[in-house]
């Protein structure tokens, strides 16, 4: 081999190092480049008419580590109304991935095409870092529950008026006849009514409201142990399951935090835990747990069993991790 040929086989072997050098860096790039997390979203039905309830549902696929949060959606989302929304349950994904996910029942009462607005779901990456996904837009029609000859627009619906029916003027006095009863009726119920309140003014004082001074935590657990003697869940009941145990969280909820809970939505008692700076995971707790009962009582839902009775522990979790730290007065 000649000198120049060994510089020759030099350069070539300087360039296969290069490249070899580009390949190990493209394909950490790539590596780096792979998303954390993959977000989906699908509604049951993309064609509804007015007022009809569509299942909104977003699915993420992220590794087992990271720590995804699904918002809590008001009630007006977009176009759309938010009638109710629940936690699913977490499944297996590729590779050893899990899927976590949340479900909305939405419905709207607008006609025409309309789209579901960007829902952003965030999470804790590797580093520590907040990131957030978007879940892409999803069309779907909402058309009128009126068919084309049932337009109340269309001047070819304008019929004639009825005639007025007149009154048999032989039978015209059955009316002042009757008119004078109801009034003199009317007369004795007011009657009555004064006799009775002076009754009351001049009796005895009506006894004071007893008050209850046992813990909210107390009530709360003697009322869930209440219905957990019920059996509902045995006879099929899940409404009222689900109805007596989300008013017992209410009420426990009033009595440790002081908000009233009983007259609100859950949208509303959600919106007023976080004006009263309650932690955020306790909110989450009652949130999560109400809008799944709302799914039960409103959007005729129906879970499976071993679904509705977990519901009694749940709540009793709840009342676990949030009731407050009492000193024993002993001491």
């Amino acid at each position: 081999m000649s000198f120049l040929d060994g510089i020759a086989l030099g350069k070539y072997i300087k360039l296969i190092i290069a490249l070899l050098i580009l390949a190990l860096l493209a394909g950490a790039a790539l590596a780096q480049g792979e998303p954390e997390v993959v977000v989906s979203a699908e509604v049951d039905r993309n064609t509804i008419t007015v007022g009809d309830r569509i299942v909104y549902t977003v699915r993420v696929e992220h590794d087992k580590d990271l720590v995804v949060d699904f918002p809590q959606l008001a009630s007006a989302w977009g176009d759309f109304e938010v009638l109710s929304q629940r936690p699913l349950q977490p499944s297996k994904g590729s590779e050893g991935r899990v899927v976590t996910g949340k479900e909305y029942v939405i419905t709207a009462f607008t006609v025409g095409e309309h789209a579901t607005p960007p829902l952003r779901v965030s999470y804790l990456d590797c580093q520590g870092q907040t990131q957030v996904v978007e879940a892409d837009p999803i069309r779907i029609a909402v058309t009128s529950v009126l068919t084309a000859t049932e337009d109340v627009t269309s001047p070819l619906d304008i019929r004639d008026l009825k005639p007025q029916a007149e009154l048999l003027r032989d039978w015209s006095w059955l009316l002042w006849a009757g008119l004078a009863g109801l009034a003199l009726a009317l007369a004795v119920l007011a009657l009555l009514w004064l006799l009775a309140r002076r009754g009351k003014r001049a009796g005895a004082a009506a006894p004071a409201a007893v008050v209850d001074l046992r813990p909210p935590e107390q009530v709360a657990y003697e009322e869930l142990e209440r219905i957990a003697g019920l059996q509902l869940v045995e006879q099929g009941r899940f409404k009222e399951h689900y109805t007596l145990t989300a008013d017992c969280l209410r009420r426990y909820a009033e009595g440790i935090y002081g908000i009233p809970a009983m007259d609100r939505t859950t949208e509303e008692f959600h919106a007023a835990l976080r004006r009263a700076r309650v932690d955020g995971h306790q909110v989450r707790l009652f949130a999560d747990f109400l809008a799944e009962s709302d799914l039960v009582k409103f959007a005729r839902y129906v879970p499976p069993v071993g679904e509705a009775r977990e519901a009694l522990p749940r709540a009793r979790h709840i009342v676990d991790v949030t009731k407050p730290e009492r000193v024993d007065e002993d001491l």
